[in-house]
């Protein structure tokens, strides 16, 4: 879902908090009568009559997948639910005829924010305001009159671990599909139309789909699948699904004891040829529930791995227009970097804590032709040494105890034609060293407890706050995966020298976190401007920001002095006279492990908050209570 639509949803949920907190979280609807229900059902006859052919159709094709669908008409008022069979039968006595889903009754929903932006969206679980609605995810697409007026809207409403991605594209593609058979009023022309557009909404999805009988005859596919299968749908036909794919018949058995089959890598035969596909399958029921065949929903790993990837933070967020540089240093190296980012030469990335390196490898990343692929980060200091190379390289099912069925890729599958950002790559252990040499060179890797070799087309680039040449002369890291990493050398210089930066970035970092903290913007004093001006910030960047949200929290009057650091004081007392503070005169390390003790106290212990208000990773701050040897209580 594009970046529009979740500010829609942020928005609906700050009106639905703000100015309409008289909504109950909690769904009421308990006013719905059978009078209402029969007049909504009424005044929208003739859209019940002419949807329902196509919500029919799409019911088979989605049956047993736990997908609610739902008609409203053109004010969001529910006339038409499907059966829902799932055992948890708790949405079905939340969602009811007659419901009305507008955002001011019920709050952020899809349905409501459907209509009222005239959009297609899909609302996943905590970002619906109602409790009830928070464990689902809902997705709508209006239906529009000839003159592109609302008439309806279509969806579905399901658990959220259940929906598929293309769950909203189904939903696009029948509401287009209503909207174009609205305008036809012969009956046989309506008939026609219905078969047409059902083949054409399976031919639009980008999945693919294979329809059989319980002998195994392929009975459908549409475009995508012999596209993926690379097989012409004449030979595809012909082909018996027990041929097609490994372990048919297991998984067969699984869908006749009405168990489920989902996303599970499953290996294909295409003239002798093997290949790994997602596979999901789901039965086919006739109009007396008994079984005649099955839909199998195929997609090509790499498509997988790249969904994997935009949904769980695999993207580079920032580009070169995201860094903050007024200095010709800093103008001079995103320079340097737009010219080398196509290329698939390695990058390395030296810099101090806190310098931006991850940022500049995202803006490298976006601003290659590598990026519509993944931007996939793993720190290497961060993982332990027994699981680092299964998250490089990933693994095989068996391969370990309570390894995954089906096994799992890693970093590497994940950012295949993408890029792979190794930081701390300074810290990585020697026997691991040796492994990713090895990728990197062959440019293919084999996971853990598998054979097979299996190509990847990766651009690495790496970061470290270490210098590599004292590491590679005090034998802590390989002169050889030095060479094969330094190919581009990239040096990001401290924040002290680059000081013509600090004033754009105390005005980037001021107008970021009153908007974060939803404070007003204060108003610096000309001294607290001067001395953060001219302090060392021995932090960098990170350091320069988190006292940015300081200053913001205490509204501009939060001095940089070492009483501001120091632990015996109240941290909300500040009594200093501004005309005799001391700057300060710890080294990094300890007023970085001061600054965890003091935030570690401030959230009461909370890993989470602590790592998030320090900006940093979990596992980045469990590395740095073993290094400054910080015990939990």
């Amino acid at each position: 879902m594009g970046s529009y639509n979740k500010e829609i949803i942020k928005e609906c949920n700050r009106y639905c908090k703000d100015i309409y907190n008289h909504i109950d979280n909690y769904v009421n609807n308990n006013n719905i009568t059978i009078a209402h229900i029969k007049k909504l059902q009424k005044d929208n006859k003739y859209l019940l009559k002419e949807a329902l052919s196509f919500i029919n159709h799409i019911q088979e094709s989605i049956e047993g997948s736990d997908l609610m669908a739902i008609l409203t008409d053109k004010n969001g008022s529910i006339v038409h639910i499907s059966d829902f069979t799932h055992e948890d039968n708790s949405i079905s006595d939340t969602i009811r005829l007659g419901l009305s889903m507008n955002i001011n009754n019920i709050g952020c929903n899809a349905f409501g924010l459907a209509i009222s932006n005239n959009t297609e969206i899909q609302v996943s679980r905590e970002e619906h305001y109602a409790t009830k609605l928070k464990t689902y995810c809902s997705t709508a697409a209006n239906i529009l009159s000839e003159k592109h007026e609302i008439i309806g809207c279509f969806g579905f409403i399901s658990r959220r671990e259940l929906t598929h991605i293309h769950t909203l594209g189904l939903a696009i593609s029948t509401a287009k599909a209503i909207e174009n058979h609205l305008t036809h009023k012969n009956v046989s022309a309506k008939l026609n139309a219905a078969n047409h557009y059902t083949f054409a909404i399976m031919n639009s999805l980008k999945f693919g789909v294979i329809a059989t009988n319980l002998q195994g005859e392929i009975q459908y596919v549409n475009n995508f699948a012999c596209q993926s299968l690379n097989i012409r749908r004449k030979e595809l036909l012909k082909i018996s699904i027990h041929n097609l794919i490994q372990n048919w018949e297991e998984i067969s058995e699984q869908i006749v004891k009405n168990e489920r089959f989902l996303n599970e890598e499953t290996i294909f035969t295409i003239k002798k040829r093997k290949e790994k596909f997602n596979l999901s399958v789901f039965p086919i029921y006739d109009e007396k529930n008994n079984l005649i065949g099955m839909v199998n929903s195929i997609r090509e790993m790499e498509k997988v791995y790249h969904l994997i990837n935009k949904y769980t933070g695999g993207n580079a967020r920032f580009t070169f227009d995201d860094i903050i540089a007024q200095s010709k240093l800093m103008k001079s190296i995103i320079s340097f970097c737009k010219k080398i980012a196509n290329s698939p030469s390695t990058v390395l990335i030296e810099g101090e804590s806190g310098t931006g390196k991850e940022v500049l490898a995202q803006a490298i990343h976006n601003y290659s032709s590598r990026k519509d692929s993944g931007f996939v980060a793993i720190n290497c200091a961060a993982i332990p040494e027994t699981l680092i190379e299964s998250e490089l390289f990933g693994y095989d099912e068996g391969a370990f105890t309570d390894a995954k069925k089906g096994g799992r890729p890693g970093k590497f599958e994940l950012a295949n034609r993408g890029t792979l950002f190794l930081d701390e790559i300074g810290d990585m252990k020697p026997n691991m060293q040796v492994k990713l040499l090895r990728a990197i060179q062959e440019g293919s890797i084999t996971r853990v407890g598998g054979d097979k070799v299996i190509p990847v087309d990766v651009r690495i680039i790496a970061a470290t706050n270490k210098n590599l040449k004292d590491e590679v002369e005090t034998g802590n890291f390989r002169l050889d995966l030095y060479y094969r990493l330094n190919v581009i050398p990239v040096s990001i210089p401290p924040l002290n020298e680059r000081k013509e930066d600090i004033p754009s970035l105390i005005k980037h970092f001021l107008n970021k976190k009153s908007k974060q903290l939803r404070k007003n913007k204060p108003n610096l004093k000309y001294r607290t401007l001067q001395d953060l001006l001219d302090y060392d910030w021995p932090g960098n960047i990170r350091e320069l920001e988190n006292h940015i949200e300081k200053i913001v929290n205490f509204n501009g009057d939060y001095p940089l002095t070492k009483r501001s650091f120091d632990k015996k004081q109240d941290f909300f007392v500040d009594n200093t006279d501004e005309s005799t503070s001391n700057y300060i005169t710890f080294t990094l390390d300890e007023m970085e492990r001061k600054t965890i003790i003091r935030t570690l106290k401030l959230m009461n212990g909370n890993i989470s908050k602590t790592a998030k208000t320090l900006g940093i990773g979990r596992n980045t701050l469990y590395s740095k209570f073993k290094k400054y040897k910080i015990v939990l209580k």
